[in-house]
């Protein structure tokens, strides 16, 4: 439906414009279109600016420029898009070197503790073999005395 020049035109779905990208595959999802696409568009590559028409490279009919709007158009989101997942992409190794640190930290503290516990006990022991000790020295020498 295409449209005098300066008039929007509608490549699919509402003719109104009530959702423009309805029939646009989902950006986020790896089948979508950005997915299944092995080369770029004739005419262009995925981060440049200039793309030539859908019909071919240099063609003019009459409505190319709405062609070549929404194809650099649906280029712009890509890129925008692969922007936003390269911020986050960053934030989240950011939050795992944090998480790494916090383990680390965690696993030295685990291990001091571990260190200390069993000195303790090395002691508790070295206590308990001192009692016997004693105990069975104090029995002796009442049983020599009785």
């Amino acid at each position: 439906s295409s449209g005098r020049y300066g008039e929007t035109t509608y490549l699919e779905g509402d003719p109104n414009g009530s959702n423009e990208y309805k029939n646009e595959p989902d950006l986020d999802s790896s089948s979508g279109w950005y997915g299944q696409q092995a080369d770029p568009p004739r005419g262009g590559s995925y981060s440049g600016r200039s793309y030539a028409s859908a019909g071919g490279a240099g063609r003019s009919s009459y409505g190319q420029p709405q062609v070549d709007h929404g194809l650099q158009a649906l280029h712009a989101r890509v890129e925008a898009l692969e922007r936003v997942q390269s911020s986050q992409i960053a934030e989240l190794k950011q939050q795992l070197n944090v998480q790494k640190a916090y383990v680390a930290e965690a696993a030295q503290t685990t291990s001091n503790i571990r260190v200390e516990v069993s000195e303790q006990v090395r002691l508790l022991q070295e206590k308990v073999k001192r009692l016997k000790l004693n105990s069975r020295r104090a029995a002796s020498s009442l049983g020599h005395h009785g």
